[in-house]
């Protein structure tokens, strides 16, 4: 699998009132989707915010463009339960788009053991953060995350493939301890690019910077599932750059630098 892809924030919501994106302008965005597409020659884009009807109008647009579409739910403190809900509510935004023609990708959730209610000590974002500069405490609670973060991802799957009949994913984090199994394409979420810690995009790329503050590079390894053990060969893509190279024998994670 090559291509090359960039995030597309339509609002990060943590707290009551607070949002990453403000205003949501549709017709912002339709223009920044063209750009993404002519400018940066993008095929693919992941959508990422906590509001549903945002996601679905910009992955709407994203199609019209021509873009491959991650529709990628990122949330920030919903409980388990709240989270199901909205995943099966963004399943079947996604299964229209998809049956209009659109090629789409539906991730269940983003980052779930930092930013969701459940998996590591903590009821908000904040808390949870905290946690990170108390080693000794933090060892101990990741050692019941993988657990708990595939028990919630085998309910998430069956949850959206009840109404969605295309890939699934799930943008996860080195400590979530994924088992892939139920799933189409392993995600990582490896890193972020942005203008402050990036270096300058190669010059084959005219249209740097032009798709706003919205639009950011994102890299995400990915791998299809499933495996069937052996010494099968399979390829890493780095979807910010679109490079691929051969991998060693396939593992059931991806292991992200």
């Amino acid at each position: 699998m090559r291509g090359k892809g960039i995030t597309y924030d339509t609002g990060f919501v943590a707290g009551p009132g607070h949002s990453t994106r403000e205003p949501f302008d549709p017709g912002v965005v339709r223009r920044e989707m063209q750009v993404i597409r002519t400018d940066l020659h993008c095929t693919a884009v992941r959508i990422t915010g906590g509001r549903q009807d945002r996601l679905e109008t910009a992955a709407g647009y994203a199609a019209e463009a021509g873009l491959e579409v991650w529709y990628s739910p990122f949330t920030c403190d919903l409980t388990t339960g709240e989270l199901l809900d909205f995943l099966a509510d963004g399943a079947g935004r996604a299964e229209r788009l998809r049956r209009d023609g659109a090629e789409v990708v539906l991730l269940t959730g983003s980052e779930l053991s930092l930013f969701t209610v459940g998996f590591l000590p903590g009821d908000t974002l904040d808390e949870r953060l905290a946690l990170l500069a108390e080693p000794a405490r933090l060892r101990e609670a990741l050692a019941e995350v993988p657990a708990r973060v595939n028990d919630f991802l085998a309910h998430a799957v069956k949850t959206v493939r009840g109404s969605f009949g295309g890939k699934v994913s799930y943008a996860s984090l080195p400590m979530d301890g994924v088992d892939w199994t139920p799933f189409d394409i392993v995600s990582s979420d490896a890193g972020y690019r942005n203008a402050e810690i990036a270096p300058p995009v190669p010059r084959r790329h005219p249209g740097r910077g032009t798709a706003g503050q919205a639009a950011r590079h994102h890299r995400v390894r990915v791998h299809h599932t499933p495996w069937r053990g052996g010494p099968g060969r399979t390829r890493r893509h780095d979807r910010r750059m679109g490079r691929g190279r051969p991998a060693g024998p396939a593992r059931r994670r991806p292991c992200p630098r």
